[in-house]
């Protein structure tokens, strides 16, 4: 059986006969085609010199820019509270099928906290939180999910 997922082939034509030929995309074709990779930097090198004219950026700069990127990402989760429900669920069954504690935590903060303030609290809860855990995010609330955290771990991150 022929595995055909890296088949990569034009599939759209745009404008007249003297069109520009556009090639459909997928992850496995630009993952495992070199020619498919170049393409897909150049749309993406395309796109970085509309939002940053003065620049001509290179493969190496989306390089340093994605480490950057991934760096911070490792630090903590942020989601909007309406996931908390189901990261609760997910935790509870956790806890249930494993034995594994897990805490939350909620910080309630002022009405009209500037931003500064703000962003200087969260900045201080990345540098305490490990990857595991999870700030969710309300408008004057802030819940923090701790996974493998008993009320003793918790008392001291308190």
């Amino acid at each position: 059986m022929q595995d055909r997922t890296n088949n990569t082939g034009v599939t759209q034509i745009i404008g007249s006969k003297d069109s520009k030929v556009t090639p459909l995309m997928s992850y496995s074709a630009i993952t495992t085609h070199s020619e498919m990779a170049l393409a897909f930097v150049d749309h993406i090198l395309n796109y970085c010199h509309n939002l940053i004219p003065e620049k001509k950026m290179t493969a190496e700069d989306l390089i340093t820019i994605c480490h950057a990127a991934l760096q911070r990402k490792r630090e903590i989760n942020i989601l909007e509270g309406k996931y908390l429900r189901g990261r609760i669920a997910e935790q509870l069954s956790r806890a249930k099928r494993y034995g594994e504690p897990f805490s939350i935590m909620s910080l309630k903060l002022k009405a009209g906290i500037d931003d500064n303030t703000y962003d200087t609290l969260l900045d201080s809860l990345r540098e305490r939180l490990r990857t595991s855990d999870i700030i969710f995010m309300f408008k004057n609330t802030i819940m923090i999910m701790l996974p493998h955290t008993d009320q003793n771990s918790l008392n001291l991150l308190i």
